[in-house]
C-alpha cells in the first residue's frame, strides 16, 4: 500500500473488500486473507497474491517467453521431458561458450 499511496480505507473502496478486513490483515492479528479477497486487493495494488502473502516478488516471465510458457503449461510431464532435455542442452552450450569467451 505504501507504494501506491493508498490508505486501508481507499484500498477497501477500490477492491470491494471491507475496510475492517484490510485493517485486520495489517494489524497485530495479521490474518491471512481469503483467496478471493487477496486477488481483488492484488489487482488494485498492481501486484501478485504471492507478494501480498509472502512479501516476495514472483519471478517475472520475460515478454518474449510468455507465449512459450502458455503452451508449455498445457503439456503433461511426459511431453515436457524432451523439451526440458533440449533446453538444458542449449543452456549448457551457452554457459560453456560464455565461459570460453565466445558466443
Amino acid at each position: 500500500m505504501k507504494r501506491s499511496d493508498l490508505t486501508a480505507k481507499d484500498l477497501g473502496q477500490k477492491s470491494g473488500v471491507e475496510f475492517r478486513t484490510i485493517e485486520g490483515w495489517l494489524g497485530s492479528k495479521a490474518a491471512i486473507p481469503r483467496a478471493d479477497s487477496a486477488v481483488k486487493v492484488a489487482h488494485v495494488l498492481g501486484t501478485s497474491v504471492e507478494y501480498l502473502v509472502t512479501g516476495k516478488e514472483p519471478m517475472a516471465i520475460p515478454a518474449r517467453l510468455r507465449d512459450l510458457v502458455d503452451d508449455l503449461v498445457l503439456l503433461d510431464d511426459e511431453e515436457l521431458d524432451p523439451i526440458r532435455t533440449l533446453a538444458r542442452t542449449y543452456a549448457e552450450r551457452r554457459r560453456e561458450s560464455s565461459a570460453a569467451g565466445s558466443w
